[in-house]
């Protein structure tokens, strides 16, 4: 059975492609992609749509080439279908440079959704990255072939041929321009896409189960946004003392990093304490964004509200 994928390539002219694949694991593509930079790197093809489609027509079975855009399939970047990846290509033929992004299918929640991957910027990132695959694709190889006798299926990679593409990638990034190194790529919206309207409420579910399980004493109430920000309605002492907390917790459970800020409620005027009872506790809002986003207002859209009471 094959990995699914469908990337999304644009430039910096505008031009913007769609391309299916059904063999497209990422443990190959982010190779695939170090060698389509280094091969417009030696000035073959240009870093844009027209040279992604001049690379795969000289580099058949590499990077995804059936061009689908024409047929509207997985046009909206929410949609998960039958996929196991998306990725995301941005080229500038100008500035020489690249962003590359990986997102994952993520079967947790009523509906699949996707989860931030990868994001490589540069070609220090690219090229550590393959050649980290490699080494992870020769230790699994070498393992695979201590099990059957040192015998690996025919057309398999030998460990060998891992480790010589591992050290082929290091080559390739000692010997490129540092400046070029390390120049970054073009932006891609930092918000991740798979927080459509309609994953929000499994996503808040998910948050508000988590956070109950950690807090079991305290009320809390989640929103999530279809633009990604996360807004928790917590005991002000959580906000003030766990809030770094909070945001790693959440942030691993949905795969990307998150900056956090803090908002006290005020007291109401009409909460006054009469000596019958306790007063309301005092609450306070804390907001969590996709790292690269806390500057942003976020974008209107629907969020949805699930209250977890947490008792």
């Amino acid at each position: 059975m094959g990995v699914r994928a469908v990337i999304a390539v644009r430039d910096e002219a505008g031009h913007h492609r769609r391309f299916w694949a059904a063999w497209a694991s990422k443990q190959y593509q982010i190779p695939h992609l170090a060698r389509f930079i280094h091969t417009a790197d030696e000035g073959t093809v240009p870093l844009s749509v027209a040279g992604y489609l001049a690379y795969m027509a000289t580099h058949p079975g590499t990077l995804p080439a059936h061009d689908i855009t024409d047929d509207g399939w997985y046009a909206d970047p929410a949609d998960v279908g039958d996929l196991d990846h998306r990725y995301e290509l941005a080229l500038n033929a100008t500035e020489r440079t690249f962003r590359y992004l990986v997102h994952d299918r993520d079967r947790g929640g009523d509906r699949p959704g996707w989860r931030r991957g990868e994001e490589l910027a540069t070609r220090a990132q690219l090229y550590e990255a393959a050649a980290r695959i490699c080494r992870e694709l020769a230790a699994t190889t070498q393992r695979y072939a201590e099990r059957h006798q040192a015998a690996v299926p025919p057309g398999w990679p030998t460990p060998q041929d891992w480790r010589e593409q591992e050290d082929t990638f290091t080559e390739w990034s000692a010997r490129t321009d540092p400046h070029l190194l390390r120049r970054s790529g073009p932006a891609i919206d930092p918000v991740p896409q798979w927080f459509a309207v309609r994953a929000a409420r499994a996503q808040a579910r998910r948050i508000g189960a988590a956070l109950r399980e950690t807090y079991p004493g305290a009320t809390v109430r989640t929103r999530v946004g279809a633009d990604g920000v996360i807004s928790l309605t917590v005991p002000a002492h959580l906000a003030t003392d766990e809030a770094a907390r909070i945001a790693d917790m959440v942030g691993g459970l949905l795969g990307h990093v998150l900056t956090a800020t803090v908002r006290p409620h005020r007291r109401s005027r009409h909460s006054v304490h009469t000596g019958q009872g306790r007063q309301p506790p005092v609450n306070a809002t804390l907001t969590l964004r996709p790292h690269g986003n806390t500057a942003a207002a976020p974008r209107p859209a629907p969020s949805t509200t699930t209250d977890h009471a947490g008792r």
